[in-house]
C-alpha cells in the first residue's frame, strides 16, 4: 500500500459534506481494492446513503483509476445514532 493512494482515498471522503471523519484506509498491494471505514455526517435519512455511496466510490476511482473494488463501511457507532436492526445495515451500492 503506498501511502500517497491512502492519503488521496482521505482527502476525497474528506471533501464530501456527507463525511465527518475517515477511521481507516485500506489497499491491497496490488492497488486493486479500496476499503474506507469512516464517519457520516448530516445524514437524516438512510434513502440518501446508496446516492452518497456511488458518488464516493465513482471519486475514488476517478482519481485511482487502477481500482476495481471500493467497499465504504460507515461506523454507526455515534452515540445519537437510532438503534437500527442488523440486516438494516446492508447497504446496496447503485453503481
Amino acid at each position: 500500500m503506498t501511502s500517497n493512494a491512502a492519503e488521496t482515498v482521505r482527502t476525497l471522503m474528506l471533501e464530501s459534506a456527507y463525511v465527518n471523519e475517515v477511521l481507516k484506509v485500506a489497499i491491497d498491494d496490488n492497488e486493486k481494492i479500496v476499503g474506507v471505514q469512516f464517519c457520516l455526517a448530516n445524514i437524516d435519512d438512510l434513502v440518501a446513503l446508496p446516492p452518497l455511496f456511488a458518488q464516493l466510490r465513482a471519486n475514488i476511482k476517478l482519481a485511482l483509476p487502477e481500482v476495481e473494488h471500493v467497499f465504504l463501511e460507515p461506523d454507526v457507532t455515534e452515540r445519537r445514532a437510532e438503534a437500527v436492526p442488523t440486516e438494516n445495515v446492508v447497504i446496496r451500492g447503485w453503481d
